[in-house]
């Protein structure tokens, strides 16, 4: 007799799941395939744990990404937790020491070996559902969902943050050959910077990437601040020193220029979130000011006709 079969795999797999759809309606077995079967308008994750709920067999297609994904894991595990049959079958060269405890302790059979595979669905019985059924497990962090978690204005609970930071940093170094479809470290960043990132996220964040420590800020502060000693001269404690300065055009253009580097330069730091990039750009504002001021002084501008020259 037929049974109803759920199909959990991971999309790298996709192939494979088709060739054992097709294999285990061979045998005159029902499959339900999430890329065929989903219907539009309802959430999804809640039409997989309902097909969970629903058959008599829940077959895993496992491989080394199988054991990985966070959906399929969810899967598995709710498939345990309403008491279906089980049946892991291995598609590629995944040692048995390397899949999960509670799939490792099941009847594990090879994708290719018939016998076993139709054997194995044929023993499976599913148990009566539990009188309370388990709390449904919340939907897997896709990227498509980390990305809207990331970049909505919407604000979302703090377990979820906490779920995000930790999914963004498992993916910042990858293992596999396989990249993230988004620049991890760039989703990272806007992350940190929302103003309702929840503590605890961004404690995982600051202590596994912490930001970043440039020169940019330094660099800019030594040169706002050549352009605030200029300031000195400005307010004519220099010109006690020496006229000629005084009167000369050159030390304003060059203190100018320093001003301008050293304000680009604390603008890219504090874009950047780095610390003391503010104390930079202040030292600039002063070299600013210092400019302004020597430029009247000199009757370069006439910005304050009472000044004195």
């Amino acid at each position: 007799m037929g049974k109803n079969i759920f199909l959990s795999y991971t999309r790298d797999d996709h192939s494979a799941a088709l060739e054992l759809k097709r294999e285990l309606e061979g045998y005159g077995h029902s499959v339900w395939i999430d890329e065929e079967q989903l219907k539009a308008g309802r959430t999804w994750w809640d039409q997989i744990l309902e097909q969970i709920r629903t058959v008599d067999v829940v077959v895993l297609v496992v491989s080394r990404g199988y054991v990985t994904a966070e959906a399929c894991r969810a899967e598995w595990k709710y498939a345990f937790a309403v008491k279906r049959g089980v049946l892991p079958v291995v598609i590629d060269s995944i040692r048995y020491d390397e899949l999960p405890m509670e799939i490792a302790a099941l009847q594990v059979v090879r994708q290719g070996d018939r016998e076993k595979i139709a054997t194995a669905v044929d023993d499976l019985v599913a148990r009566p559902l539990p009188n309370s059924l388990p709390a449904n497990p919340s939907p897997p962090l896709t990227w498509p969902k980390i990305v809207d978690v990331v970049r909505s204005e919407e604000s979302v609970d703090g377990e979820t943050h906490v779920a995000v930071a930790a999914k963004l940093i498992e993916h910042l170094w990858p293992t596999g050959t396989k990249k993230p479809p988004f620049d991890v470290h760039k989703l990272i960043t806007e992350f940190r910077d929302r103003k309702d990132l929840d503590p605890r996220a961004r404690r995982i964040i600051d202590a596994v990437l912490p930001r970043p420590r440039h020169r940019l800020p330094v660099i800019g502060s030594i040169l706002g601040g050549l352009a605030l000693t200029h300031l000195f001269w400005a307010t004519g404690l220099y010109e006690l020193i020496n006229q000629e300065i005084g009167r000369a055009r050159g030390p304003i253009v060059v203190n100018l220029v320093l001003a301008v580097v050293g304000a680009l330069l604390c603008l890219a730091a504090w874009r950047n979130r780095v610390y003391g990039a503010r104390l930079g750009l202040s030292l600039c504002a002063l070299g600013f000011l210092a400019v302004v001021i020597d430029a009247e002084k000199i009757l370069w501008i006439d910005l304050v006709p009472w000044w004195p020259a």
